[in-house]
């Protein structure tokens, strides 16, 4: 945790200097292996497992959650009924894609 820690106050440190420093999973990591004097530093999932850990990164990083995309909605359109309506939506069909 002391790791995690020391990596994001370093980088919280660098944004305020630069504006452009983005801590993430991936910053932290990083900068945690340049830190670590045995150069091994700390696990993305080390992070995600630890809740302490987990709590201090959430608080500070500056990438967003993933947002869910929602389906659009379908519009079908009405069952055409007499044969003369089928051949009609087929030549619009076919007109569309040539088109």
């Amino acid at each position: 945790m002391d790791l995690v820690k020391q990596s994001v106050d370093v980088l919280v440190n660098q944004r305020k200097q630069d504006r452009k420093t983005r801590i993430s999973l991936s910053t932290i990591v990083a900068t945690s292996k340049q830190l670590d004097p045995t150069g091994t530093g700390v696990a993305h999932t080390t992070i995600l497992e630890n809740a302490e850990a987990y709590s201090y990164y959430k608080k500070h990083r500056t990438t967003s959650p993933k947002t869910v995309k929602r389906r659009s909605q379908r519009v079908f359109a009405a069952m055409p009924e007499s044969h003369s309506q089928w051949r009609q939506a087929e030549k619009r069909r076919d007109w569309i894609i040539i088109w």
